[in-house]
């Protein structure tokens, strides 16, 4: 895939007018913490969230893959609410 293959997939209106937090689901094992994710046809998507309400549905569907593959796994819910812009990117002026 080269960079003129890449597309945005979902862009519907922002629903939040600043994000204050970040909402992240990583799982734990002895090796430490790694950020949850699901197979789209794109490839890997991190379960990161600026919604908490979005944080319960996706739990859910994280216990119904770990029944449906008999794998436990220690989950926890991350919120990061530092907020610091490190750049701004006007897409327009990239063409």
């Amino acid at each position: 895939m080269s960079d003129l293959d890449i597309f945005l997939v979902h862009a519907p209106p922002n629903q939040v007018a600043k994000a204050e937090a970040l909402y992240a689901i990583v799982s734990v094992d002895a090796n430490g913490e790694g950020v949850c994710g699901v197979m789209t046809d794109m490839g890997w998507m991190p379960m990161v969230f600026i919604l908490p309400h979005l944080i319960e549905p996706s739990l859910a569907a994280l216990r119904v893959a770990a029944s449906a593959t008999g794998k436990h796994q220690q989950l926890r819910v991350l919120k990061f609410s530092q907020r610091e812009v490190l750049k701004e990117i006007d897409t327009e002026q990239s063409k």
